[in-house]
């Protein structure tokens, strides 16, 4: 509750952001409960659930560490682009959902098309803007605030823009599910394919190392060697599960 009163404190633009998108994902989850459309075989609004709920993360998580950012009106830009660019995806996530469509790999009419075209658009310049931000972070001298937990969020960073942009992988074969059509048995809630390879996982997983890699570090790290130690370990691991998903096997 305190690290969220200091994001809502120092940017509330992001934590007001975020807390619409769990708002989203609730509303997703009692759709989910209410509803028996089925898109790729499974209720269509469970991918928006997933989006809302990762998108508030990320939301929370840029909040936290744009306080490490001397150029407070980069910092400030960055919040706006985030917040625009992935409620203009999210939006047009929650109207393909609405209209029992898919949202992703969709090219089946032009309108499809379009929107498919549209979100990959919104989702390149978020990470071509990102990309710039990590830049400008690599710039921040290591002796700035919580030096450890910062080392270990810009080297995520790293990690977070080669797996956002292997998001172009499944674009262009139009998938995500490799060795058989998507729509396949998955697991719950994720519904990451349980039989065949599925590049979600390592999409997910890379994304979400700017959680994941700051709060191992920040519990298990003592020296700068050891957050590079976790932050390699889990680049292998992520890399380990992206040449699985290309080899047609599934991860569990």
């Amino acid at each position: 509750m305190k690290t969220l009163s200091f994001i809502k404190a120092k940017h509330p633009e992001l934590f007001w952001f975020s807390m619409l998108c769990l708002g989203g994902a609730l509303l997703c989850v009692a759709l989910i409960n209410t509803t028996s459309v089925v898109v790729a075989g499974v209720n269509a609004w469970l991918k928006p659930f997933k989006f809302f709920t990762s998108v508030a993360l990320l939301s929370l998580t840029a909040g936290y560490f744009l306080q490490f950012l001397p150029d407070k009106k980069q910092g400030s830009l960055y919040s706006w682009s985030m917040i625009v660019l992935l409620s203009f995806e999210l939006l047009l996530i929650v109207f393909q959902a609405a209209r029992g469509k898919a949202s992703h790999f969709n090219i089946s009419t032009p309108a499809d098309k379009l929107i498919f075209n549209l979100m990959a658009l919104a989702i390149t310049l978020f990470m071509v803007h990102t990309s710039y931000i990590a830049i400008r972070f690599f710039m921040i001298p290591s002796t700035t605030g919580q030096p450890l937990v910062l080392f270990a969020f810009k080297l995520s960073l790293i990690i977070l823009i080669i797996f956002a942009f292997e998001g172009f992988a499944m674009g262009a074969m139009l998938k995500h599910t490799v060795g058989a059509p998507d729509g396949g048995k998955g697991l719950p809630i994720v519904n990451w394919s349980s039989h065949n390879g599925d590049l979600r996982i390592a999409h997910f997983l890379g994304i979400h190392a700017i959680q994941i890699v700051p709060l191992a570090s920040a519990a298990l790290a003592r020296t700068k060697r050891d957050v590079v130690t976790i932050a390699f370990a889990y680049l292998i691991i992520v890399t380990a599960t992206f040449l699985r998903a290309l080899s047609g096997k599934p991860l569990f």
